[in-house]
């Protein structure tokens, strides 16, 4: 019997995968979580550059806006190489501009290797750590994502407290060339991404039998570099699905989550001025507040993303309900924000914002499979993350001109 290999094999749910799982636990923690960290540096470099709070904030904002909104690149790269060829590259990139850092005596150096090369590198890794994990699991997929996001909630504990100790022993300089070091270690989660569908080549036919399987190709002559890039060139694909731009529901799912991630993202850059602002001792600073929201994360997203496994739960419908909850709860600790006085209400304020969040970010990206489906979840979220960078550019600038 002569036929075609077939590409329907079911995810295991399980085995490589949870490799997967850990290195994109890695990324989220080395990667993600010290995006949202970058509040801390914010008063040190103000003063140190003598810049406005607005201008310094751009640095995080080109930072986030390039790390989400260049994505769509990352994901075309997927679509012809495996994960772990685009992984690795961002890897090196992010540890490199990290490093980099460390020679910046002012703000556009800065917005070059923080916000670009950093940026860049991350983006570049964000879409395989994802990705990679999704193709892997169906009935335990919530939980497999739930531990990849569990990074940047651990991130975010521990990158303010330590960032902060390294202000403080080795100035800023040193601080961005402990932080690059490491962030080369991404390299090793890179290398455990794994593609699990693999796509034969158009004319590979098999012939099988009872008792065994001969794979047979026809034979190709050599051909030139200038005829393999051509042919490479003229099969190419788009960068994105255009199927992703004509879905009204995902189009308007991640209009909405624009002005979410502004006031998402806006929190983590501010929220350590404020904090210093109203510290009443050296023990409690600001960037303590960030580390609040990261705990209150850290212990709430897995039992959030366990919950949308019950069977109950599993339907599209009663997720996007949860994710409603979650965005008007934000909403909510975000506007009472200000009314905060005190460093006390200021805490419990972080703490419930904290488990809002960790409810929010990987319930947004469970609904974001069940609108698109794996085959097209890259590509859906190479375009959630895009509008999270315009938001993460935008957002902190704006909101940078209201230092008080």
């Amino acid at each position: 019997m002569v036929g075609t290999i077939s590409k329907d094999k079911p995810p295991p749910d399980g085995g490589w995968g949870w490799l997967c799982a850990c290195g994109g636990f890695l990324v989220h923690f080395i990667s993600a979580a010290q995006l949202k960290a970058f509040g801390v540096f914010l008063p040190v470099l103000t003063k140190e550059f003598g810049t406005s709070n607005a201008l310094t904030a751009w640095t995080n904002g080109i930072g986030n806006a390039v790390f989400f909104m260049l994505t769509p690149l990352s994901t075309g790269l997927c679509h012809r190489y495996s994960y772990r060829t685009v992984a690795i590259p961002g890897a090196i990139i992010a540890g490199v501009g990290m490093s980099l850092s460390y020679f910046a005596t002012g703000l556009p150096l800065l917005y070059l290797t923080y916000g670009l090369m950093f940026g860049l590198g991350s983006a570049l890794i964000m879409i395989p750590s994802q990705s990679s994990v999704a193709d892997h699991f169906d009935k335990k997929r919530s939980v497999a994502i739930g531990i990849v996001l569990l990074g940047t909630g651990v991130g975010t504990l521990v990158w303010p407290i330590l960032i902060g100790y390294l202000l403080e022993e080795f100035l800023y300089q040193r601080t961005f060339l402990i932080c690059g070091a490491i962030t080369f270690n991404l390299m090793v989660a890179g290398s455990l991404f794994r593609n699990f569908k693999k796509r034969p080549p158009l004319d590979s036919t098999f012939k099988s039998s009872d008792n065994n399987v001969e794979m047979t190709t026809p034979a190709t002559t050599p051909r030139t570099w200038f005829a393999r890039m051509r042919d490479s060139i003229k099969n190419s694909k788009p960068i994105i699905d255009k199927r992703i731009f004509t879905d009204s529901r995902i189009v308007h799912y991640c209009l909405t989550l624009f002005f979410v991630q502004v006031a998402y993202i806006s929190v983590f850059v501010l929220l350590p001025t404020r904090g210093q602002e109203l510290a009443d001792s050296d023990d409690f600073s600001g960037a303590t507040l960030v580390s609040v929201i990261g705990l209150s994360e850290t212990i709430s997203r897995l039992p959030w993303c366990a919950m949308w496994d019950i069977s109950f739960l599993r339907k599209p419908t009663r997720r996007l309900a949860g994710l409603t909850i979650f965005v008007f709860f934000i909403g909510v600790l975000v506007i009472i924000n200000p009314l905060m006085h005190s460093m006390e209400l200021l805490v419990v304020n972080s703490a419930i914002l904290g488990v809002a969040t960790g409810g929010y970010v990987p319930t947004s990206f469970i609904v974001l499979v069940d609108l698109s489906g794996v085959d097209l979840y890259k590509d859906a979220l190479a375009a959630r993350l895009w509008f999270a960078g315009l938001a993460s550019l935008l957002g902190p600038a704006f909101l940078g001109m209201f230092p008080t």
